[in-house]
C-alpha cells in the first residue's frame, strides 16, 4: 500500500509543470463566463422570440375578433337588434398572462375566467382597464373575491347571492345562470325556479341583476 501511495504521488508530480498553470486559470474562468454571458444571450434570444410570438399572437386574436364581430353583425341584423348592445367576451381561462396582454393589445377589453385563483393572478398583473367576467361556477367560500370582477355570470342560488352580497360593492352586476338542458352535471337554476330566484335576489340583496347566462341545448335545426 505504501508503494502504491508513493507511485500515485510520483505519477501526479511527474505531470508537465506548464499544463497545470495553463489549465487552471481557464477552468476558473469558464464558469464565470457562463454565468455572465449565457444568461444575457439567452434572455436576448428569448426576448426576440417572445416579441415575434406576441406580435403574431396579437394579429391572430385581432383577426379572429374581426371574424366574430362579422358574425355578430349578421346575427343582430337578422334579429333587428343594435350591434352596440352585444359585448364579446374572450375567455382566457387556462391561458397565461402573455395571451391576456396580446388580447388587450388587440383591442379586447372584456375577458372571462372560470376559476378565482387563476383569475386573481392574471388580474393583478394585467392592464387595469380590462373588465373581468367570472363565467365559471362560484363556490360560496370564494365569494370574498367578487370585487375582482366586473360581472359575475354564474349566480344560480339565493345562498350564493347572499354570500356575494356580503362582499360585493354596491349594485354589483350579476347574471343568473339558467340550466336549459336539464343536465344535472351542469350548473344553473331550473327555468321553473327562475322567477322566484330573481324576486328573492332583488328583495334580499343589493346585487344588480343584469340578465341571464345560459348555454342553449343542441337542436336539430
Amino acid at each position: 500500500r505504501r508503494n502504491r501511495a508513493r507511485w500515485r504521488r510520483r505519477r501526479h508530480s511527474d505531470l508537465p509543470a506548464p499544463s497545470r498553470p495553463e489549465l487552471a486559470p481557464a477552468a476558473r474562468q469558464l464558469p464565470s463566463r457562463r454565468i455572465s454571458l449565457l444568461p444575457s444571450l439567452r434572455s436576448h434570444g428569448q426576448t426576440r422570440k417572445s416579441t415575434i410570438a406576441a406580435s403574431a399572437l396579437q394579429e391572430a386574436i385581432r383577426a379572429n375578433h374581426a371574424r366574430v364581430q362579422e358574425r355578430v353583425a349578421a346575427a343582430v341584423a337578422r334579429a333587428g337588434r343594435d350591434p352596440a348592445g352585444v359585448t364579446t367576451v374572450a375567455i382566457t381561462k387556462t391561458f397565461d398572462l402573455p395571451v391576456v396582454e396580446a388580447a388587450h393589445a388587440a383591442g379586447l377589453r372584456d375577458l372571462g375566467e372560470n376559476r378565482v385563483q387563476e383569475a386573481q393572478v392574471k388580474i393583478e398583473a394585467a392592464p387595469a382597464d380590462i373588465r373581468w367576467h367570472l363565467v365559471g361556477h362560484l363556490q360560496r367560500n370564494k365569494a370574498r373575491a367578487i370585487p375582482l370582477f366586473h360581472l359575475i355570470q354564474s349566480v344560480d342560488s339565493l345562498r350564493l347571492a347572499r354570500a356575494l352580497d356580503r362582499h360585493a360593492n354596491p349594485s354589483q352586476p350579476i347574471l343568473i345562470q339558467v340550466n336549459l338542458t336539464g343536465n344535472p352535471g351542469q350548473h344553473g337554476v331550473a327555468p321553473a325556479e327562475l322567477a322566484e330566484l330573481c324576486a328573492a335576489i332583488a328583495a334580499e340583496t343589493s346585487l344588480h341583476l343584469d340578465g341571464l347566462m345560459t348555454i342553449a341545448p343542441f337542436v336539430d335545426e
